[in-house]
């Protein structure tokens, strides 16, 4: 299909953004793990039991807050992600007008060159006789 240098830029972006939600979504699943250890290291002390329970307590409150800080950049990539989402949606839905718009712009210019072909052999029996 041979596509004019903006559908080109278009489809390259929109690559590119796939890419880009690919990335986030690792991410994403990377930070869901990194919660899911925080909480059974949580769990773990929590059975663990010692001496020195304000140092258990100071590292609980410690894995609490890396936890929230964890849970907080989930939910920002969460948003980014849909955020991206959408961008990608009006992408496809650009791109596919624009297509749309080509197909008629050739649909055109294919009439009016065979109107004018018709007329240039019109002119070449006129011209004959």
């Amino acid at each position: 299909m041979n596509l004019d240098p903006r559908e080109r830029f278009q489809e390259s972006n929109l690559r590119g953004l796939k890419a880009y939600a690919k990335k986030l979504t690792i991410e994403l699943n990377e930070q869901k793990e990194k919660v899911v250890m925080s909480e059974q290291i949580i769990a773990d002390l929590k059975k663990a039991g010692s001496d020195d329970m304000g140092s258990l307590v100071d590292m609980l409150n410690s894995y609490k807050e890396k936890e929230a800080v964890s849970q907080e950049a989930i939910d920002q990539l969460k948003e980014l992600q849909v955020h991206k989402d959408d961008e990608i949606m009006g992408l496809e839905v650009e791109v596919q007008s624009l297509r749309d718009f080509m197909g008629g712009v050739r649909a055109t210019q294919e009439a009016k060159i065979e109107m004018y072909r018709q007329e240039i052999e019109q002119n070449a029996k006129v011209i004959r006789r």
